[in-house]
């Protein structure tokens, strides 16, 4: 019986021998390739023309029986904002009757204009309820 044994374990242990021979060589392991490095974003050039800035709004108070500031320059054959903002008690109007214009704006309250200039001159612009109190202005065109 102790040969049985013997045999035995002498098997498993070729038969482990083999195992681990035919493992070993069981073929070449799948080759790994690299991964690759991000390539950095390369920005293409464009043919878009810059943006021209932006004219500035510009701002007009409309006080009691004035116009702050009484006077604006503006560019010539532009098109041109003026936000309106009423600081004083009473309903105000900006009116330039050579733009077709006319704005009522309630006490406290404010308003946008956009129109486009002249090519040169002086538009006169005024409070429909306070021109004779002398609320009024010009705008000068330059260019």
């Amino acid at each position: 019986m102790r040969e049985h044994l013997g045999m035995r374990s002498l098997h498993k242990i070729v038969l482990a021998i083999l195992l681990s021979t035919l493992w070993a060589c069981g073929g070449e392991e799948p080759a790994v390739e690299p991964t690759p490095e991000p390539t950095p974003a390369v920005e293409e050039p464009t043919t878009e023309e810059p943006d021209a800035p932006e004219e500035e709004a510009l701002s007009l108070d409309m006080r009691d029986s004035t116009f702050q500031p009484e006077t604006l320059e503006v560019p010539a054959d532009e098109t041109v904002t003026i936000e309106l903002a009423n600081k004083g008690r009473f309903p105000h109007n900006f009116t330039i009757v050579d733009r077709d214009i006319s704005v009522t704006v309630e006490p406290m309250g404010s308003s946008v204009v956009q129109f486009e200039t002249p090519k040169s001159g002086t538009l006169d612009f005024y409070c429909e309820f306070h021109r004779g109190q002398g609320m009024t202005g010009k705008i000068r065109v330059r260019g």
